[in-house]
């Protein structure tokens, strides 16, 4: 691990004191110190330790359909082109040219080689060299030691996967149980259906934490929820890197709580045949540390991505997914715009709160608080493992 420092002064000697009270006991917990959403020096310390550390989510395995299919991103700084290969695979490399740096792609697009617009270097899909136009030296066999830089890149239950590390843990430990808690889903048949960019005024973890707690719900969605949404089932004990809680829904969770029952019953989607009992009353609520959470409902899947620019600006994805046996309903665009536009309502709802949080937090005399325990305990099991983060690392580098 690359030593990093620049954390000594006596305001970060308090930050990792109040990170030490962020414990796996939520009752008892303290909240992540208002540093830790506000600050620079932590924004670019977090981005060494946990995004360069961690399997990072960069959507679902559909997003690129044929060969040469690209999307360009930027992971914690981190410029990279992931695209699909002739073989069908995705790949992931640093998106800059090995003869001089310049940025090969940008957005997203479909290509049948990388050429450089800077000079005409010229790569193949699996990111090996083809040509260096006038450069006499590359032509012969040492080519292959100016390929693309590549970037490890795993699928698993049809979300794609990245890690800056350079030999990563396998992507099946680093996510521990998860395949057997969500496998009623079956998450690895979804269809992608409706994708949308977006960014926010707020750190990264603000907006995942959001998305994994009820305690705002009768706040800031009275009317899109209502009482639709329940006091949620105990977080679950799981083993990996990730959180997950159930909750039950009256009606579904994909549609707006201003319908009626019946109305929901008129506008859902037929449930997924593999969920059974309890499964087909609510949805699953899971966050994939560091950078994904989703909803896995009985009709429907709903993701978001968050990539983070500053200290309080985050680029959100958002994607709709649905089971391929749902797309090929007759009416499935006209039904599916019910869905989009629940959760399109639900985010800038969101969003309004999330901005003034953020300025609430960049309050130097804003203090720690406490975590509800039946209502934000994801948001807390995440905010321990962040600390840990950041104070195991810290230990490292203090030894060196």
């Amino acid at each position: 691990m690359t030593k990093t420092t620049g954390l000594k002064a006596p305001f970060y000697d308090d930050v990792w004191k109040q990170l030490r009270k962020v414990t796996p006991t939520i009752e008892t917990s303290d909240t992540l110190p208002a540093a830790c959403y506000s600050d620079q020096q932590i924004f670019e310390y977090e981005r060494q330790v946990i995004f360069n550390t961690s399997w990072n989510c960069i959507g679902r395995k559909d997003q690129l359909t044929n060969a040469g299919d690209y999307a360009a991103l930027d992971l914690a700084g981190v410029p990279l082109i992931i695209l699909k290969n002739k073989k069908g695979f995705l790949r992931a490399f640093v998106n800059s040219c090995r003869h001089r740096g310049m940025y090969l792609l940008e957005g997203r697009g479909c290509v049948r080689a990388i050429t450089c617009p800077f000079h005409g270097w010229t790569y193949n899909l699996d990111g090996s060299l083809v040509s260096a136009p006038k450069i006499q030296s590359l032509r012969g066999t040492n080519k292959s030691d100016f390929n693309l830089i590549s970037i490890p890149l795993a699928v698993a239950d049809g979300f794609a996967f990245v890690s800056l590390r350079n030999n990563p843990p396998k992507i099946d430990r680093w996510l521990g149980d998860f395949s057997e808690r969500h496998a009623p889903w079956s998450l690895n048949n979804f269809v992608t259906t409706y994708r949308e960019e977006f960014e926010v005024a707020c750190n990264w973890k603000l907006f995942l934490d959001v998305f994994c707690e009820w305690y705002h719900l009768p706040y800031v969605h009275s009317k899109l929820v209502g009482g639709h949404y329940g006091v949620p089932e105990p977080i679950d004990k799981v083993n990996g890197n990730y959180a997950s809680q159930f909750g039950m829904i009256e009606g579904r969770g994909g549609l707006s709580g201003e319908f009626s029952k019946n109305k929901h019953d008129q506008l859902a989607f037929p449930m997924i045949p593999t969920i059974k009992g309890r499964d087909r009353l609510g949805g699953r609520y899971s966050w994939v540390f560091p950078n994904l959470v989703f909803s896995a409902n009985p009709d429907a899947l709903w993701l978001y991505e968050a990539f983070p620019m500053t200290v309080d600006r985050t680029r959100i994805v958002f994607s709709f997914c649905f089971p391929p046996e749902t797309t090929n309903e007759v009416d499935f665009e006209s039904r599916a715009k019910n869905y989009y536009k629940r959760l399109q309502v639900a985010v800038q709802e969101d969003i309004v709160i999330l901005e003034k949080q953020q300025k609430g937090l960049s309050i130097p005399y804003h203090r720690t608080g406490r975590y509800c325990l039946e209502l934000e305990p994801m948001v807390a099991k995440f905010a321990h493992w962040y600390a840990q983060q950041l104070l195991a690392s810290r230990n490292i580098n203090n030894s060196n």
